[in-house]
């Protein structure tokens, strides 16, 4: 059988910026350049499938003047995991600064996180990938193949205002920058349930407001030592062609402790045709 050729992954816009974000995280359009400079000290990588989100990263040879002035210019926009020892040259990112766009202008939405090493790492590529998807639903006559658990596809970014996701925000991976999980129906392919990605708790509630709140509702906020997102009702996911849309916000409260993870409830027919209960979650229209 011959081998089907890659589908060329989009490629992300990539902008430059030589200043930081205004303390309230706004950056104006007209101080970024298509073009790196010698004074750039951050890229932002425009998302190919969703124009009005961005990720924000060192950028390509900012190193060093990121470190001689660390607190005045890296930490303004990321987090660090440990301050740097006395042979990191370069800077890593672990958890990439994210953007949205409003108006002409850009607004950070979610504090990155950066480590430091030795040597250089790899270059930092957010979007653009080619992601590995979950596989079609089986034709009309076709079984799907019986699984012992539930198939996860990982969610990088957010959906947009209808529901709908990009295909570059998927993979069968997960990324340190993942925000949710899909928990694939075993009997329904088509059907998939979000939770939060594990580890992804804390930037989940860094930005309750501008991230959480898009996938799920919650009332109140955590109070002192809940650090954890206890889900109450997972959104609802169909797929959509080759991606998924969301179809049902769920619902989440908090905890002090890391919820179990559970695997997605299966849709029996039966199920499907019961009247539904009381709605727990707001339906996407």
């Amino acid at each position: 059988m011959a081998e089907q050729d890659e589908v060329p992954a989009a490629t992300s816009q990539l902008l430059y910026l030589s200043s930081l974000p205004t303390p309230n995280g706004n950056i104006a359009s007209r101080g970024l350049t298509t073009e790196s400079a010698h004074n750039s000290l951050f890229q932002v990588q425009v998302n190919p499938a969703n124009p009005d989100q961005a990720a924000l990263v060192p950028a390509p040879g900012a190193d060093g003047r990121l470190l001689n002035s660390l607190a005045d210019s890296a930490l303004r926009v990321f987090e660090a995991s440990r301050l740097p020892g006395a042979d990191d040259k370069f800077l890593t990112v672990e958890q990439p600064t994210m953007l949205e766009k409003i108006g002409d202008n850009w607004k950070v939405v979610s504090q990155g996180r950066i480590g430091f090493s030795p040597t250089a790492p790899a270059p930092v590529q957010v979007f653009g990938r080619q992601p590995a998807v979950a596989p079609a639903a089986p034709t009309l006559g076709q079984q799907p193949a019986q699984r012992n658990a539930a198939e996860v596809v990982y969610l990088n970014g957010l959906p947009m205002p209808d529901g709908s996701v990009g295909r570059d925000l998927l993979s069968n991976r997960q990324a340190h920058y993942s925000l949710f999980e899909l928990r694939v129906d075993p009997n329904n392919p088509n059907r998939a349930e979000a939770f939060p990605a594990p580890n992804a708790d804390a930037q989940l509630l860094y930005s309750q407001d501008s991230i959480l709140k898009r996938v799920f509702d919650f009332q109140g906020r955590p109070q002192p030592g809940e650090e954890f997102l206890a889900v109450q009702q997972p959104a609802i996911f169909e797929r959509s062609g080759e991606t998924w849309k969301m179809t049902a916000q769920g619902q989440t409260g908090f905890s002090n402790q890391p919820q179990q993870r559970q695997q997605a409830q299966p849709v029996t027919r039966a199920a499907e045709l019961a009247p539904p209960p009381a709605p727990l979650v707001r339906q996407l229209r």
